[in-house]
């Protein structure tokens, strides 16, 4: 096993702890309540009594369109506001498709247990745009905090920090993604489909020592993904990612007062 190996494995359990951790801390919280008004219940209790009612809600049919209005497209937050729709939205599409793409998927082809490669038009065009969605919903909060100032809004250092650490994280990897295709010599009719590293490609200068610099860019991307990672549980960004959850938790929980 070489050095760059030892060092891999060793941050990405850090992550997979600090992260686990966070949700742990997240969970002991949201189950901290009481099973029913003056009865406290067990925790297996409350897991089974959960489990219960997210069986009776699937068995019903206007649940799937409660889950396709409120919390796939997030009807009720576009109510309340447009620009705070645009920014849950794509903060949460965005970084759960580069999870599931960017990450999951690109562990998967490196693994060789699917049959497609980070080059397939169709993994590719996804990649970008689920990456585009996450700066666009960063940007948007950024804006709303710091241009138009909402004056319900706090801001804080952790809002900062957030913020840039999704931008430059996936900044970083439309850069990896650039320097990957020149170092791979991939042809620009498929290197195409990767649109948003052409564009950045574009607004380098020629010439740059791509074999050189490529390690440099992929440590770089791995780290900032890293450390998002690790902080994602223990930060505000944590709320858009669950609050589709929450929103349909309440949404059970009221349609059974109403049956009571």
């Amino acid at each position: 096993m070489t050095k760059d190996s030892i060092i891999f494995h060793i941050v990405t359990a850090l992550t997979v702890l600090l992260f686990s951790w966070g949700v742990y801390e997240h969970l002991a919280f949201w189950l901290s309540g009481n099973l029913s008004p003056g009865v406290k219940g067990s925790l297996g209790e409350k897991l089974s009594y959960i489990l219960s009612q997210v069986r009776r809600a699937l068995g019903r049919g206007p649940t799937y369109r409660y889950i396709l209005d409120n919390v796939i497209l997030q009807k009720q937050v576009l109510r309340e506001s447009f620009t705070r729709w645009l920014m849950h939205t794509a903060m949460m599409w965005g970084l759960l498709g580069l999870f599931f793409i960017g990450s999951v998927g690109n562990m998967a082809i490196d693994l060789h247990l699917v049959s497609f490669n980070k080059d397939t038009p169709w993994f590719a065009v996804a990649n970008e745009v689920f990456g585009l969605m996450a700066i666009l919903g960063a940007s948007v909060a950024m804006a709303r905090r710091y241009v138009f100032g909402v004056h319900q809004l706090k801001s804080t250092p952790d809002d900062i920090f957030i913020m840039a650490g999704v931008g430059l994280g996936v900044l970083s990897g439309f850069f990896l993604e650039t320097a990957r295709l020149n170092v791979e010599g991939v042809s620009a009719g498929v290197a195409a489909y990767s649109f948003a590293g052409q564009w950045v490609k574009q607004l380098l200068p020629a010439g740059w020592p791509w074999e050189n610099i490529y390690p440099a860019i992929r440590w770089l991307h791995f780290l900032l993904g890293s450390a998002m990672g690790a902080y994602l549980p223990h930060s505000k960004l944590f709320h858009p990612l669950v609050s589709p959850i929450s929103v349909l938790a309440f949404s059970l929980r009221e349609a059974e007062h109403q049956r009571a």
